[in-house]
């Protein structure tokens, strides 16, 4: 037969037809794989005779055949897509008038006049959805590369440009160069050096304004002295400066005209290195100082020789398992706050952006603010006492823009305290209260049967303060009246005397005669309540060196009792908030959980109320008796009790004298 052309409807490629076999047939066409219903142009002369095939006769005729172009230029061959002339089967030709068509495995597929153009629009269609989801396919496994992937090859050893890829006209540039060393752009990216420069680049947010390091701010007071101060690199150093350092030589020979860039890893450490980070460590005057001095590197490590023992020294002595039981606390050597004291007047003078707390207990606001300004704040049970509140009693402030000083002035003045440096320290104190005065007691209420207004008044002189009377060498004097005493002291002492008096007359069940606050006066010793919470099982381990700060805390989270910290007489120990200890007990009472780890750092605990206890020096806890009203049905033994009225009796004495009471030993 003489070959004729069609043309694809979907992609328009021009089709050469050479096998008259697949007359009437609709095949796939080789470049879309879409289908194309083969047929004789109209018209075509020089052909082979044509041999129709029956139909059926309800079949409409056929559309009309697509008209191939006069040109055979780039036309693709049906045939080379197919099976051969001689596999594909043959439709036998039959009469009209006997219209049995033979069986074929294929039959043609004959649409009517209506149906052929819809059959090859949704034939098409779902063609052309399939070749752009194989040809998105394609891409994407071979990202963009023309040429078919090869298994198996070994990559070669240097990148081969594609002539294929290039602009018609141009040629590959074999002395292509290397990206200029200053252009960022073009640089490969070092994983220390992007580390840095991502550091270096970080800038506060706009909206809130940066806390600027005040003139005479010291570092972190509390840091240990370590060596490798002068190893911290400059902060504000940028990692493209780092980019122009001359390269080290390289051992090849090298065209000394060619461009070389080598990027050696970054040796400046970043400016908040994470692992270096200490929660429990951080304050505001730390976080102003910068980084932290740089550690030795394991390479330097490496380095130091190791002291071998000789052979004939003698064994190490190891400690035994008693010892490592009892001891239940240990110092860092390098816990210990450096140098001089802190600087509290520019710590007060700190500048801070904006702070804002909101009912926030007084013994966890002292933590909060100790921590921010780097410098102990503390508060004595004697000024509480003055203030008429509890170390539970709530804090709120919101300001910006505003000094520390004026943060804590703020925060405070409900509570009629007010921050005051005291040397190395700041103490909070209570404030508008004269230094001395006289006031007069009624004690008409407590004169009954054998006790008199000169009974009530040795009591006083004996239980309150005896130092600060005339019979203790003091200046303190008490009037005797009619009914009253008039007490000329100090302003502390007058109000010792005064819930002195209270607290009797609440434990005999009289009318109070004061306005003081009817519940912060106590009627029995506070040891009572405490032991009934500090009784309770104890396990706590801090193995890695912790700040004295931390770890009380978190006995005050846990015991839920509010834990007041005397810094001063701390501080005469050479304890600090940074001091790092490691401490563990387990399963003990709190009670002796507190004391194995106070007491070989020469500390103590006693009770302030029911709610509240007081860290102190052992020289305090053993010099400064405390007074507490008990009754007579507690058995009080070891020391004298003085009644004072019906059942109730005062003892004065040290705090463990009352802790063993209150335990009932």
């Amino acid at each position: 037969m003489t070959p004729f052309r069609i043309t694809c409807v979907t992609c328009t490629a021009r089709l050469a037809v050479r096998n008259e076999a697949l007359i009437g047939q609709i095949l796939a066409c080789p470049k879309c794989g879409s289908m194309v219903l083969v047929e004789r142009p109209a018209g075509d002369e020089g052909s082979a005779p044509h041999t129709e095939t029956t139909r059926p006769s309800s079949a409409a005729p056929t559309a009309a055949p697509v008209v191939a172009a006069a040109t055979g230029a780039g036309f693709d061959d049906v045939a080379s897509a197919l099976p051969t002339e001689s596999a594909l089967p043959v439709q036998p030709a039959a009469p009209s008038a006997t219209p049995a068509p033979a069986p074929m495995p294929a039959p043609p597929i004959e649409a009517t006049a209506g149906g052929t153009g819809s059959t090859l629009l949704w034939v098409g269609g779902s063609a052309v959805l399939g070749a752009v989801v194989v040809a998105g396919a394609m891409l994407l496994l071979t990202r963009g590369n023309d040429e078919p992937l090869a298994a198996n090859v070994a990559a070669p050893p240097a990148p081969v440009i594609d002539d294929d890829a290039l602009p018609s006209g141009s040629a590959p540039n074999q002395n292509a160069e290397l990206p200029d060393a200053g252009d960022d752009a073009a640089l490969p990216v070092d994983e220390s050096l992007a580390d840095d420069a991502a550091a270096a680049d970080i800038q506060p947010d706009t909206g809130v304004p940066v806390v600027e390091t005040p003139a005479g701010l010291p570092a972190d007071p509390f840091a240990p002295d370590r060596a490798g101060d002068d190893a911290a690199a400059d902060s504000s150093e940028r990692p493209d400066e780092m980019a122009d350092a001359p390269a080290p030589a390289s051992e090849e020979a090298a065209d000394p005209n060619q461009p070389r860039l080598v990027i050696e890893p970054s040796t400046r450490r970043r400016t908040i290195d994470p692992l270096d980070v200490d929660p429990e460590g951080l304050n505001l005057s730390s976080l102003l100082a910068g980084p932290p001095p740089a550690t030795p590197s394991e390479a330097a490590l490496e380095d130091v020789p190791t002291e071998e023992p000789a052979d004939d020294a003698p064994p190490q002595p190891q400690p035994t398992e008693d010892e490592l039981a009892r001891s239940a606390v240990r110092r860092d050597p390098d816990g210990s706050p450096a140098g001089a004291p802190p600087d509290v007047a520019a710590a007060l003078a700190t500048h801070l952006p904006a702070v804002q707390i909101k009912q926030m207990p007084l013994c966890r606001f002292l933590d909060f603010a100790t921590q921010l300004s780097g410098t102990p704040v503390s508060v004595s049970p004697q000024q509480l006492q003055l203030a008429a509140i509890t170390a539970g009693r709530s804090v709120s402030v919101d300001l910006q823009d505003a000094t520390l000083q004026q943060v804590l002035a703020e925060a405070l003045k409900p509570l009629r305290l007010e921050p005051r440096a005291d040397e190395a320290q700041i103490v909070l104190q209570r404030t508008g209260l004269p230094q001395r005065r006289t006031i007069d007691y009624p004690v008409d209420d407590l004169t009954t049967g054998d006790i008199s207004a000169e009974t009530i008044a040795r009591w006083i002189e004996s239980y309150v303060a005896p130092e600060s009377w005339t019979a203790g060498g003091g200046d303190g004097t008490i009037a005797v009246g009619d009914g009253s005493l008039s007490i000329d002291a100090v302003e502390p002492v007058q109000y010792e005397t005064l819930l002195l008096l209270e607290g009797i007359r609440k434990a005999r069940g009289l009318t109070p005669k004061s306005r003081y606050p009817a519940k912060l006066v106590s009627d029995r010793s506070p040891y009572f309540a405490l032991n009934e919470r500090l009784t309770a099982p104890a396990t706590f381990t801090f193995t890695a060196y912790t700040p004295l700060r931390a770890i009380f805390r978190h006995w005050q989270e846990e015991t839920e009792v509010a834990v007041l910290v005397d810094w001063p007489a701390l501080t005469e120990a050479r304890l600090w908030p940074q001091t790092r200890v490691a401490c563990s007990q387990h399963d003990v009472p709190w009670t002796s959980a507190l004391d194995a780890v106070l007491q070989p750092l020469g500390l103590g605990w006693r009770a302030v109320d029911e709610r509240t206890i007081e860290i102190i020096s052992g020289a305090k806890l053993t010099s400064q008796p405390e007074t507490h009203i008990y009754r007579k049905s507690d058995k009080v033994s070891g020391v004298p009790p003085q009644a004072v009225g019906g059942d109730v009796v005062l003892v004065r004495a040290p705090a463990s004298v009352h802790r063993k009471l209150a335990a009932g030993r």
